[in-house]
Order: C-alpha cells, then sequence, then structure tokens
C-alpha cells in the first residue's frame, strides 16, 4: 500500500522592515493632512478632559469615587433647564409688540381739541385690560378696547410741546406703553411780498413775485407750489395775458395756519419796434384813380420815443403783396403801386413789425 504524503506550500519570506518603517510613516503622514472632522475633535477633546477630571479625582478621593467625579464633571457641561414661566424677555416698554398702535396723530396741529386713538394688538388683549392715556405727566385716563381691538379718546391740548402716553395696562400692572408728541400752534406764519407791490404796472409778458415766508412753511402763488429756502425767501415767475392780473399768495406752517396776501398789477406788452406801440400812418397820393393807375404811398412810422428808422415795412392792396421799402432816420417810407383793374375799393395795407396802418383807395373810371 502507498500512502500519499500531503505537501505543504512553502511560506513566502517576511518584508524587509524598512518596508514596514515606510508604510507606517505614509499612513500616519495622510492622516496628518486629513485631520480629524470638527465633530469628532470636540468628542476627542471631551473625552480628554473628561479623562482628566477622572484621573484628578482619583488622586484626591480614591477609585472608588472615580464614577461619581466622572458624572458630575460631563453633568456640569449641560446647563439646567428653565421653567418656561421664569423665561422674561428685555423690552423697556413691557410685552414685545402688545403696545397700543395710534392712529398717527400729526406732529403739528392749529386745533386743541385732539382725538387719540388707535387699535391694541389681538395678542395683547384679555378681558381685564383696558388703554390708560396720560397728557403731559398727568393723571391718566383709562378706556375701554373694544371687540375689535379699537379704542378712542379726545383730549384738550395745550399751546406748545404735548406728551402722550398710551398704555395697555391691567389693574394691577402696565403690560406695554408707546409715546407720542403733539405740538399746538395758533401763531399764522409770517409773509412779507418785496416784489410786485399791488397797483404795480409790469412789463411782461412774464411776470415775478418773489418774498420771504417762514422757513419750512409751503407757499402758494395762485395756487401753484412754490419752492422756499432754507433762509424762507422764494420766487415764482409766470406767464399772464396782457392787462390786470390777480395775484395771491398763501404761506401756511406744519401746524396748518394760513396767512394770505392779495394784489392786483397791470401787466403791458413788451415796448420793442413793431409791437403794439408803433403806429403807423399811411398817406396816398390820390385817394382816387383809374383802373391800372399809379399811385404813391407815403408811410411813417413812430413809437413814444419817435421816429422808428431802418425798420422794413410791407406793402399789400387788399391780399395781393406789392413791394417792401426800409424806413429812414425821419421814419419815411415811400412805395408806388398801380391800381387794381377793376372798379370798386381797395384797402392798402402797410405792415411793420406786428404794427399795421391802411388806407382806402377807390378805383372809377
Amino acid at each position: 500500500m502507498t500512502i500519499a504524503r500531503a505537501t505543504t506550500p512553502r511560506r513566502r519570506p517576511p518584508p524587509p522592515s524598512d518596508r514596514y518603517r515606510a508604510v507606517a510613516r505614509a499612513a500616519k503622514q495622510r492622516r496628518a493632512r486629513r485631520g480629524l472632522p470638527p465633530i469628532a475633535t470636540a468628542i476627542v477633546w471631551g473625552l480628554v478632559l473628561a479623562s482628566a477630571a477622572l484621573i484628578a479625582d482619583t488622586a484626591a478621593l480614591g477609585v472608588s469615587h472615580a464614577g461619581g467625579s466622572f458624572g458630575s464633571f460631563v453633568t456640569n457641561l449641560i446647563p439646567d433647564a428653565v421653567p418656561a414661566g421664569d423665561l422674561t424677555v428685555a423690552e423697556t416698554t413691557g410685552l414685545v409688540g402688545a403696545a397700543p398702535v395710534l392712529d398717527a396723530p400729526p406732529q403739528f396741529t392749529k386745533d386743541a381739541a385732539l382725538v387719540i386713538q388707535g387699535l391694541v394688538p389681538s395678542f395683547g388683549r384679555a378681558a381685564d385690560r383696558k388703554v390708560s392715556i396720560a397728557l403731559n405727566g398727568g393723571a391718566a385716563t383709562v378706556v375701554p378696547i373694544d371687540a375689535n381691538g379699537h379704542f378712542a379718546l379726545p383730549l384738550i391740548l395745550v399751546d406748545g410741546v404735548n406728551q402722550l402716553v398710551v398704555a395697555l395696562v391691567t389693574p394691577t400692572d402696565t403690560v406695554a406703553s408707546t409715546t407720542a408728541t403733539v405740538v399746538l400752534d395758533h401763531t399764522a406764519p409770517p409773509l412779507a411780498l418785496t416784489k410786485p407791490k399791488n397797483g404795480d404796472t409790469v412789463e411782461g409778458p412774464s411776470l415775478t413775485v418773489e418774498g420771504t415766508a417762514e422757513p419750512g412753511a409751503t407757499v402758494l402763488v395762485n395756487d401753484r407750489n412754490v419752492i422756499v429756502g432754507q433762509d424762507g425767501s422764494f420766487s415764482e415767475s409766470f406767464s399772464a395775458p396782457v392787462g390786470a392780473v390777480p395775484i395771491t399768495v398763501i404761506a401756511r406752517d406744519r401746524a396748518g395756519n394760513e396767512t394770505k396776501t392779495e394784489l392786483s398789477v397791470t401787466l403791458k406788452a413788451k415796448a420793442t419796434p413793431g409791437t403794439a406801440t408803433t403806429t403807423v400812418a399811411v398817406t396816398l397820393a390820390q385817394s382816387t384813380v383809374k383802373p391800372g393807375g399809379f399811385v404813391n404811398a407815403n408811410i411813417t412810422v413812430r413809437n413814444a420815443a419817435g421816429p422808428v428808422a431802418g425798420l422794413r415795412v410791407s406793402l399789400q392792396v387788399g391780399v395781393v403783396a406789392i413791394g417792401t421799402a426800409v424806413t429812414d432816420a425821419a421814419g419815411h417810407a415811400a412805395i408806388s403801386f398801380a391800381a387794381p383793374p377793376n372798379e370798386g375799393i381797395a384797402q392798402v395795407v402797410v405792415l411793420a413789425g406786428s404794427a399795421t396802418g391802411s388806407a382806402v383807395l377807390t378805383i372809377a373810371k
């Protein structure tokens, strides 16, 4: 009988020790580069501190007290729970958001009678709560809150600054409060016009109104808002037709007090050559001519200063333009033309800028 002998595989020789050390160094470098996550770092430091406390307690009191000391250390790291009833919120006016909301009282007013009204937020309402209103540090008046949270109280203000304190109260405490300031002012603002004066005659086509009012006041000139400077000065220019121009200036302060000034001035057209202030005289050498006959027109142009020289004038018969000429130093010009071929009456018109003059020519056989 033949017995088979098992063969054992030959063992591999161990790697050299230098290779082990190289692999260990590489692994250590990788760990150093990666570092620990924040949570893991916190856990590690917690364990380190706990271990230190444990060692200290053990050295002082013995091993038997180590477990209790470790537990007390960890417990001290966690703050005690606070009952809900003991929680407080820092708010100088009471419960956050529960203060009465006022219906925008005016900062300035000219009326002493003022109704203070507003609303208590829904979460601030309760059956035993009301609104307390005090004026200028005086005794407070307590008013009820209706089903919708509204409240109101009429007050009489004093001249000058009025301080209001409106509070949400219970029978024993103030829940929250709010304040407001209202200035009572009865005095009308100053208003002085420097230009124009009542009854002035002003050359057009525009008119300028200037003056001073109270700084911060609203100024209207003929219902137009005007910008008021920091020193109270204002100026407004506007166009107006020739003739009497009524002007109304109103100064209104922040309290609503008004000062009104009314005046009237006369606006005249600007005097320039050829305007309505210029006169044009037309004289025909013959007032009656035959059809197609020769006519000589003599023209004189003057204004308030005297003869107008160097002004170009044009002549037309009816709607037919005939010709032009320039006035001399005496304001004279002459234009000759042929009469129309048909019998009748013809209007001879001379234009000198915007001024005109005319004469009547009779055509007859």
